[in-house]
């Protein structure tokens, strides 16, 4: 097992692939151009990072803590935020198809262009979530969580008939 504590420090082409780092500590740094695919970063906190460029397909990001910290043009797809604590988080131009929110706790995430779709986030608390102009198609979303979501109008209609809401052309 790898601890990483990486404090204020800037880290490129950096290969954790497949490596087992849970517990680690990750502040006022950035990760760029790295690959963490399928890397177990449980209990892990993140604090006032950026993470660019980088690839996480398949990581273990389980009831970890990411605070005030930005993901951007990277693969997050098919990795797993389960019980995790997101707040002020910024996701840009990110693939996070089937990502595993369950459970988790997002409070001011904003997800800016970014592919959200198949993602899960069955029984995750929304504090002030924005998904506008991000895919969602196959998310999958509770009608409690909805009042907590910021949406654009094309995702309306998506989101409503998640909803239960059955939409209907008006008959003259």
């Amino acid at each position: 097992m790898i601890e990483l504590n990486i404090i204020d420090q800037k880290i490129e082409h950096v290969d954790y692939a497949e490596r087992l780092c849970k517990d680690s500590y990750i502040k006022d740094s950035t990760i760029a151009s790295s690959s963490f695919f399928g890397t177990d970063l449980s209990d892990t906190k993140i604090e006032r990072s950026t993470v660019h460029s980088s690839r996480l397909s398949g990581a273990k990001l389980v009831n970890c803590l990411i605070v005030y910290s930005k993901f951007s043009s990277s693969k997050i797809n098919a990795a797993s935020f389960f019980e995790a604590e997101l707040k002020e988080v910024l996701f840009k131009e990110c693939d996070l198809k089937n990502a595993d929110f369950r459970t988790a706790s997002l409070e001011k995430v904003t997800f800016e262009r970014c592919d959200l779709c198949d993602c899960d986030f069955s029984h995750a608390q929304f504090k002030n979530v924005d998904i506008r102009g991000s895919k969602i198609n196959g998310a999958r979303f509770g009608l409690d969580q909805l009042k907590g979501l910021v949406i654009d109008q094309s995702q309306a209609t998506y989101v409503a008939l998640l909803s239960g809401v059955r939409i209907e052309d008006v008959v003259d």
